[in-house]
């Protein structure tokens, strides 16, 4: 099962790549003088690795030329923000490693420090931990009453639902209320980014590589988005914060009139739906499942995946161990 297997092979995937960055580490030595390393890791499989580096610095530490690895937990965005102001000690130690959720954010930063005639802070091609496609996250019941899952479902029929004044009475739910879509920060959450461009992907239907500013400003693509983008009534930074208020909602019996739709990661719908908003593997299900699960809809228009991408930084505080 595909749902199943995405959490081991985060973790195997992790654990091979870090090793192999470290290199063979031969004889005894006191943990005090291990060399460490820090990795900047995005929210959302924060957890994950810090983890599996808890499990690596215990067999490292009985090593020669040993390394001892943190994990700082630091939303991606906000990551590029501060990789473009050096670090400043506010953000904490300096990463030696970045792991945003998706390689886009890579290529702000090479675009970024571009302007200011700076080379990439890292390559823009590294190995990648896993993928998580974004999906549009509904609950059950109104995914079922929009026809999912026999019918496929994209931000075309957002944009109708939400422009619609009928709200849900158009699908036979007048009790449902307008149309509720909760949205991440592009500036700073990768769900938001890949929301935003996946909207602009439907709106002038589905160009890619030869999409031009044109088509951008284009009337029909302006109106498509602002559709979208006037059902958003819950707009935070972290889609953590979104799962971890339904919840709470769910558990007041209140979920389908706190919000319609949340675009988040795949993973992040498995996590919620087991009871584990966190996504912290060593938790398990920190509670029973939900009252209403959450309905992953992959969009028709297509969508954009979170490849999460283990890059060793080349800034200037990072030595060669």
């Amino acid at each position: 099962m595909r749902w199943l297997d995405r959490p081991l092979l985060a973790t195997i995937a992790f654990a091979v790549v870090l090793t192999a960055s470290l290199g063979a580490l031969q004889a005894m030595t006191p943990q005090s003088t291990c060399t460490g390393l820090v990795v900047a890791s995005s929210l959302e499989k924060a957890s994950l690795m810090q983890q599996v580096a808890q499990d690596f610095n215990a067999k490292s530490a009985l090593t020669a030329g040993c390394v001892r690895v943190s994990v700082e937990p630091v939303a991606s965005g906000a990551a590029e923000a501060g990789l473009r102001a050096a670090w400043p000690s506010a953000y904490g130690d300096r990463p030696d490693v970045w792991s945003p959720a998706a390689s886009a954010w890579l290529e702000l930063s090479k675009e970024h420090r571009s302007t200011q005639g700076l080379a990439p802070l890292a390559d823009t091609i590294n190995p990648s931990l896993f993928q998580s496609p974004l999906v549009v996250a509904l609950p059950e019941p109104m995914a079922r009453a929009l026809g999912w899952p026999g019918r496929s479902l994209g931000w075309s029929d957002i944009y109708q639902l939400a422009e619609d004044p009928q709200g849900w009475a158009r699908y036979g739910h007048p009790e449902w209320g307008r149309f509720r879509l909760g949205k991440t920060n592009p500036n700073i959450s990768t769900s938001g980014l890949h929301a935003l461009v996946g909207t602009y992907l439907a709106a002038t239907g589905g160009k890619t590589s030869d999409l031009a500013t044109q088509d951008l400003q284009d009337p029909k693509v302006v109106e498509f988005v602002k559709g979208v983008e006037s059902s958003v009534v819950h707009y935070g930074d972290t889609a953590f914060t979104f799962l971890t208020n339904l919840r709470a909602a769910d558990q007041r019996g209140k979920s389908l009139s706190y919000v319609s739709a949340i675009a988040v990661e795949e993973k992040e719908v498995w996590n919620y739906n087991r009871g584990n908003v966190t996504g912290d593997p060593a938790l398990g299900p920190t509670s029973l499942p939900p009252h209403v699960l959450l309905a992953a809809v992959y969009p028709k228009e297509g969508t954009l995946f979170a490849d999460h991408p283990y890059a060793v930084l080349n800034a200037p505080w990072v030595t060669d161990a």
